[in-house]
């Protein structure tokens, strides 16, 4: 089923988001549960690949 919604350039954010889960958050998660945060370093390495859908005006 298409989604009309959406469009291309939504599915390459959300396959990079994914890609960046999986290779930055993932294997730290049980520390992260463990502090009960999500450290600094982990939100900049977001940042850096445009993660957190926030756009500078």
């Amino acid at each position: 089923m298409d989604r009309l919604l959406f469009d291309d350039e939504h599915d390459l954010f959300r396959a990079s988001v994914a890609a960046f889960a999986a290779r930055e958050l993932l294997p730290h998660q049980e520390r992260f549960a463990a502090e009960r945060r999500i450290d600094r370093a982990a939100w900049r390495a977001a940042g850096e690949c445009n993660c957190t859908a926030g756009t500078a005006a």
